[in-house]
């Protein structure tokens, strides 16, 4: 990678000097509407476009669970600085897009399959447009992975190439057998419950303990973790029943057998050595049961590796890079 990592000593400096004027200087942000859900309404989703004037390609960002285009400004800098223009979107039920419920700390969704659909329509009516002739690459994180499994599925020929960093495709839940927790939420939803909090979930009460997150990066953590409790529509946090019943079997089509063998792309997925949120059996079912598949470990790194230290964040990056420029 050309580009220098930030500082961890000096990471909020950096963030405010280098990161933040260079992304605003060329941010475009807005909002669109998806293809109408079976639900009745749909409200609007909010995108930001960071265009560059000769890109070596295009990468369409699909954030995790509880997240938004925020926590991924750093990530955008280092794509641009490599010459790569990047789309993201904040998904239904986060950051700044439509709520199916008042509470903000409440991650809900009615079917996985809208997340597919809302990306899908994100892609074609704003992302296609502006990105010329030169190739998609999609980049999935966590929730975001799972779905971006899924719209690789859907929708072959899409896009050149995928990288899936951490991808739900099998969540974690510990002793906790994935099925039994399913039931136990769909039991749940079918008492009136769906939109209450899955056992175990609550509204977001504060900065988590670094001890008890996802980043393995301190500076990284903290940083946004500053940036969450000032800001109400960024403090996603706890799962719907609903939700939960929706994504363990949106996980498990994903890397079904049948459909994995729509995916025509090569497909890069990362591997966070300490993951306690998705399973690596997942993972490295989806990418053997593929066409052209590959799992990458990163020793030492947590679930959100592309917020690691500086040690293990630089061989992320030129792995994925590497990875592009095949």
């Amino acid at each position: 990678m050309k580009t220098r990592l930030l500082s961890e000593e000096n990471y909020t400096n950096e963030m405010q000097t280098r990161v933040l004027p260079r992304l605003e200087a060329v941010r475009k942000s807005g909002y669109f509407r998806p293809d109408a859900a079976e639900g009745g309404y749909t409200g609007e989703l909010y995108y930001e476009i960071y265009p560059l004037p000769k890109p070596l390609g295009n990468i369409v960002i699909s954030h995790g669970f509880t997240e938004n285009c925020v926590k991924y400004r750093e990530l955008i800098y280092y794509f641009l600085e490599e010459g790569y223009q990047v789309f993201i979107m904040d998904h239904r039920g986060h950051g700044r897009s439509f709520r199916q419920t008042g509470d903000y700390s409440l991650t809900h969704v009615d079917h996985f399959r809208e997340y597919v659909r809302d990306f899908l329509c994100f892609v074609r009516t704003i992302v296609c447009p502006a990105a010329g002739d030169m190739p998609l690459i999609l980049f999935g994180h966590s929730m975001g992975g799972g779905i971006g499994a899924a719209v690789l599925e859907a929708a072959p020929g899409l896009f050149e190439r995928a990288v899936l960093s951490s991808p739900m495709l099998e969540m974690n839940l510990g002793a906790l057998p994935v099925w039994l927790a399913w039931l136990a939420a769909a039991a749940i939803t079918v008492c009136g419950g769906a939109k209450k909090y899955v056992p175990g979930h609550h509204p977001y009460q504060g900065r988590d303990r670094f001890e008890d997150g996802c980043a393995s990066g301190r500076a990284r953590f903290d940083y946004y973790e500053n940036l969450k409790a000032e800001t109400v529509w960024m403090q996603n946090y706890g799962a719907s029943c609903r939700w939960v019943t929706e994504c363990i079997a949106g996980a498990a089509r994903a890397r079904s057998r049948w459909a994995c063998r729509r995916v025509d792309c090569p497909v890069l997925v990362l591997q966070a050595e300490k993951d306690v949120f998705v399973t690596r059996r997942g993972e490295e079912l989806f990418a053997s049961r593929i066409r052209d598949g590959k799992c990458i470990m990163f020793p030492g790194s947590r679930h959100e590796i592309y917020r690691s230290e500086n040690a293990v964040l630089e061989r992320y990056m030129n792995t994925i890079l590497d990875f592009l420029k095949k």
